[in-house]
This record gives C-alpha cells, structure tokens and sequence, in this order.
C-alpha cells in the first residue's frame, strides 16, 4: 500500500518514512502522517498526562478521569469504581514484579496486578499527611519499599514498606536544595526542598545532592554534592530517569542536565527558550523526547534534531512522548487526546547523497518499492531501490530538456514527461522516445 502525504510537501531533498504497518508503507513528505485517539475512539477525556508501555506490550495512559490501557484494538477504562484510588492520574508506571503504579492528584496510591486494581491502606493517613502538596516522582525498590518526592515545604521523602502498607516514615532531606534519590533497582527521584515558589537565596547558585538509600535504613546517603546553576522558580513538573550509560537525565524547569552518578560532571542545556519542561522521556534508542509548551523536542547525540512532526501537535501542548517496543511513538496532550505515528524513521535523499538536486519536483513509487524521481530543470531520471542503491537514466533525446511528470502504471510501466517529448520505461527497458500518437499507440 503507497500512501502519499497530501497536507505537506518538502521544500528541500526527498524525505522518505517506513511505516512498519502489517503490510509494508511507504509515506513520502515531509512529515510523517498521524493518527489522533480521542473520546470518540474510547478515552474518557481528551486530556491525557503520561504514557507508558507495560513489559506485556500492552499502552497505559494516565488521564483526568481514569487509567486507560490499549491492547491495540480498544481501549479500556479504569477509575475510582474499578478500585483506582484517585480518577485524575498524572502517572503510570511499572515496578520489577510487573505492577503498574499509578501517580495520582491526591497522592493516594493504587497499582494494577493480575487484572485487578489495589489500594494501599495507608492512603487516608498519606493524603492527609502531605495535604496540597504533588507528588513529584514516585519509586519502588527490588525489596518492595515504595518512594515519594516532593516540591517544596515536605523536608523529605517518604517511604512506605509494602509488606506492611498501613504506615510511611518521612526521611528527612535538608533544606534549600534539590536532590536526587536513587533507590536500588527503581528509577530515580527528584525533588527539592524550597519552602516557596523561589528559592530563598539571592544567589544563582544551588546545591544539588545526590542521594542513594538501603532498603532497610530509615535514612539516606549522600553520594555526592554540586553546584549548579538552577532555575529561578520551583515547579512540580521536574524529571530524572537512569541512562544505560549510567548517567541521570534531568529537567530542572528550562533546564535540561545530564548528570554523572558521581557528580563528577554536569553538563546543562538552556537553550529552550524559556520553555517549561512537562516531561523527558527515552526512545529505543537512549535518546530523549522534551515535552514542554510547544513542539516536542528531540535530542540526540548532544544536539536538538527536527523529527519533522505535524504541525498540530505541537498546538496541543504535548505531556509525553513514548516510543513502543514496535518503533511507533505516542504524544499524549492535555487537550488532544493521543497522536500516534506508526514510525519515526526518516532517510533523507538530496545532492549530497546521491540526487542530482535538493529541489524535487515529482516523484512515483512502482510496486516493489523503488522510487523514481526528478530534481528540478534535471533530464537525469534517478530511481532509489529497497536497498538505498541510487541509479541514473540518462536520455540521450532528452539533452537540453527537463523532466515535467513521471506516471506508474499497475504494470510497472513508467511514463517519463518532458519539455522534449514522452519516454517510456518497461522491463527496466527504455523505449524510443514518443513523438506522435501513432508511435504512442504502438507502444501502448
């Protein structure tokens, strides 16, 4: 199936996308095509903050009226009737045992497990305990400790043992600092410890420690200490997530960081334009997606790279990008629902590799794939085969002419348009150049 992007048409090169579909497809354009999931296609709400995909394939999203999973045909709702323990779900996410926790506007936890929804007993006296404030990140370790951290005035992180959720301990953090805590075999926390909307000090400079925590101790060690130059205001939105590098990718606000383990090195990016950061989330490839008040960003290898989204998903203020197992990705949006596209994998042809200009003028596509196209005032026909061989068709007759329109047929026959005359290609044969209807009749 040959799908053509009808909405967008590339200024420079020729922009190819594979679509890993059941059935091989081809999207040609600039941007890649999307589809958009809404109430009318099942969600509750159209305003959807998290995504995740769980290690049975299956897509969770967090929305503000309920949990949804996605087997890929249709989507199922999970709220406060179900078991959840808050319908407003700001996060999912899946510990070392297979549950998917969810990160809740109230700070009452519950979790997903073999088909059924849990409630801890201990969320009275939690939501009572940490009253307004949002949880920022929550943790479980491999010896079943859960971890909560927050903004601001909690001078803590709290900890609950889920062999006994009837309580949590508060352990205790300094304050004036941000922090991160690294439990063992869960995903890191951050957080900080600010009583206000701003830190106290006049000074650009914070203190930044990193922690790491024993199961069983009810207190935290410290790793190390930096010093960074952080944001002037203190939101709930910030992220940390673990490398495979070993490394911690961090927001802070407009601030992204890439921090060592060791703290030996913290390499920080501003250039965001004063863009709030909702969320950082890795591709399969250990590269980030930021999700801020604009079009997502991508960054890899250092370096902010155009993924060549659609337009309207950037107008949606998008909450978080997830890439599948498969290589498709999801953007959930607080007023968008979900966009997906099937695949982000781009191969951009122009003059550097292999066209004979960056201005392409038409193209078509055969059966098994291979691409002919044109530049701009070129007689070169050029064709481009599955395996990324490039190929010139020079036509003698057509010297001094440029190629106006090329045309497929079901049979593979390709009509080749010009300013001096039509040719024909069939059989990867060219035919002599048509020059009257009686010519053209007897090639037909």
């Amino acid at each position: 199936m040959i799908q053509k992007q009808h909405a967008f048409y590339p200024p420079q090169g020729l922009l190819i996308a594979l679509f890993c579909f059941a059935l091989s497809t081809c999207v040609f354009g600039q941007y890649a095509e999307y589809r958009n999931y809404g109430v009318k296609d099942g969600l509750p709400s159209s305003e959807v903050y998290n995504a995740m995909q769980d290690s049975k394939g299956f897509m969770w999203f967090a929305t503000d009226k309920g949990v949804c999973r996605f087997d890929g045909y249709q989507f199922k709702t999970f709220n406060t009737n179900d078991g959840l323990a808050d319908n407003t779900v700001f996060e999912c996410q899946e510990d070392y045992k297979g549950r998917i926790w969810f990160k809740s506007l109230s700070g009452k936890l519950s979790y997903y497990y073999h088909d059924s929804i849990y409630r801890l007993p201990v969320n009275d006296s939690l939501s009572n305990f940490i009253k307004a404030l949002m949880t920022v990140s929550i943790s479980v370790d491999t010896s079943d400790n859960i971890y909560l951290s927050f903004p601001g005035s909690m001078r803590g992180i709290i900890k609950i043992n889920l062999h006994n959720p009837i309580s949590f301990i508060l352990i205790p953090i300094p304050v004036n600092i941000f922090y991160i805590v690294m439990p063992r075999g869960g995903p890191p926390l951050i957080g900080n410890t600010f009583s206000g909307s701003t830190p106290h000090d006049s000074s650009d400079d914070r203190t930044l420690i990193l922690y790491t925590i024993t199961p069983n101790a009810p207190y935290l060690k410290k790793a190390n200490t930096k010093t960074l130059k952080a944001p002037q205001k203190i939101e709930v939105h910030d992220r940390a997530i673990l490398l495979k590098n070993g490394k911690i990718a961090a927001s802070f606000n407009t601030t992204l960081a890439f921090i060592d383990t060791s703290l030996s090195t913290i390499s920080l990016f501003r250039n965001l334009n004063n863009e709030y950061l909702l969320n950082i989330n890795i591709d399969n490839e250990q590269n980030l997606w930021l999700s801020g008040e604009k079009m997502p960003r991508y960054f890899k290898d250092g370096v902010f790279t155009d993924r060549h989204l659609p337009r309207v998903i950037g107008s949606k203020c998008v909450t978080s990008v997830i890439e599948d197992k498969e290589g498709g990705t999801w953007f959930t949006t607080l007023n968008g629902g979900i966009y997906y596209i099937n695949s982000m994998s781009f191969k951009t042809y122009n003059s550097t590799n292999g066209l004979p200009g960056d201005k392409i003028k038409m193209l078509s596509v055969s059966n098994d794939g291979t691409i002919w196209t044109s530049s701009e005032q070129s007689n070169q026909l050029v064709t481009i085969h599955q395996n990324d061989s490039i190929v010139y068709h020079r036509i003698p007759q057509m010297d001094g002419s440029s190629i106006n329109n090329i045309l497929l047929t079901k049979d593979n026959t390709v009509w080749v348009g010009s300013t001096g005359g039509l040719n024909v290609y069939k059989n990867d044969k060219h035919f002599a150049l048509v020059v009257n209807t009686q010519a053209l009749a007897k090639i037909a």
